[in-house]
């Protein structure tokens, strides 16, 4: 009997991300603007700065719900959140985790993945979800993006959305990023007192905020959980303190007997987006303008444990009255933890510096069966 032989291709693997996604373009850090490595940080994009001419607008879902972020072997998924997108403008704002570890000493590159018609957005509380961009140490992380109160929410998993408004904040306003929200003095958002958000004197944690202020003056909030009512109690950062232009922050147990107050040397200029960080380690605090340290200490008596239950966080004014501000505050956020310089620099840098990332060509994905012949003898 001749034996025949049989060849059968037997399927091995499959490389890339699921082949229902048409495309992908590569996403590169620059690592000069990354001063060490980080763990699960967050890179926000600019979808502006992947030009106009692209074919990802053509492409990508007009809601963004195709859109998925991979490690460069395009199958180890990410966290991601798409905070607005406008194929027609061809703008939009999206953050993922750069999950393990982003370097500071080689380029970092990742997979944007797009061109799926029939996916849908990943829910904000999985695995890849828009919550699981921010660490656990984010306690609250508000893009300002939204036509009115009701619609900006927290991108954290505390839920820390903003509950009401006062006065007649300007929505929808160019930000640094996306949308920011702009105020007049007297205009102001409010997110409802949560446990998150109680920080004491003890505890470390972290403000920051893109602020593009229109009027020079004294004392004008940014972030306040303070009350200015019977006794003075909780945290604040603010631009302007007494008759100047300068970074403030505030940590008050008692006005009369015990408070922490430290404001930058460098002034900031009205009519400009500046970032703006304070980090407080549970003894002293170091201030940020624009990635750069900046802290000048001034502290008064010693602080007490003093609860800051009750209070709720304000932007742009005080408990609701006091030190308005008057400009535009844009991608305010707040951690429990006091933040690495390292951190707080390639924060700023990653929405600053258009060069932060690169973008790739509009790439087929090949994502597809490969195999291995196998030979079977039939006698």
């Amino acid at each position: 009997m001749i034996a025949r032989i049989i060849a059968i291709m037997l399927a091995s693997s499959v490389w890339g991300y699921d082949s229902a996604w048409s495309h992908y373009l590569e996403v590169t850090t620059d690592n000069t603007k990354i001063p060490g490595d980080l763990t699960d940080f967050p890179i926000a994009l600019d979808l502006a700065d992947i030009g106009s001419g692209h074919s990802f607008w053509t492409t990508v879902q007009t809601d963004g719900d195709d859109i998925r972020m991979t490690k460069s072997d395009g199958t180890t998924e990410l966290p991601v959140e798409i905070v607005a997108i406008d194929t027609t403008a061809k703008t939009g704002e999206v953050h993922f985790q750069a999950t393990g570890t982003l370097s500071g000493s080689v380029d970092t590159t990742y997979r944007l993945y797009y061109g799926n018609g029939s996916a849908t957005r990943p829910a904000i509380d999985s695995t890849y979800g828009a919550e699981a961009v921010w660490d656990s140490d984010y306690v609250m992380i508000q893009h300002f993006t939204g036509a009115s109160a009701a619609n900006i929410d927290d991108s954290s998993s505390n839920d820390n959305d903003v509950s009401a408004d006062g006065g007649t904040p300007a929505y929808d306003q160019t930000g640094k990023i996306g949308e920011a929200v702009d105020y007049d003095a007297g205009d102001y958002l409010v997110v409802s007192d949560a446990d998150s958000l109680d920080f004491d004197y003890n505890e470390s944690f972290t403000l920051s905020s893109w602020i593009y202020p229109e009027v020079s003056g004294s004392n004008q909030v940014i972030i306040s959980k303070l009350t200015q009512g019977g006794t003075w109690r909780g945290w604040e950062m603010r631009f302007g303190n007494a008759s100047d232009d300068k970074l403030s922050f505030l940590l008050v147990g008692t006005l009369s007997s015990s408070h922490y107050q430290v404001k930058s040397n460098p002034t900031i200029s009205i009519n400009t987006w500046t970032h703006v960080a304070c980090v407080y380690n549970g003894s002293s605090v170091t201030m940020y303008i624009n990635g750069s340290s900046v802290a000048t200490t001034n502290v008064y008596n010693t602080l007490s444990t003093t609860s800051i239950n009750a209070i709720d966080v304000h932007f742009a004014i005080r408990d609701g009255s006091g030190s308005q501000y008057d400009g535009a505050i844009d991608e305010s956020r707040v951690s429990a933890s006091a933040r690495s310089a390292n951190w707080i620099e390639t924060t700023y840098n990653a929405i600053n510096d258009a060069n932060f990332v690169t973008y790739g060509a509009h790439t087929a994905n090949a994502a597809a069966s490969s195999f291995i012949p196998r030979i079977i003898i039939i006698d």
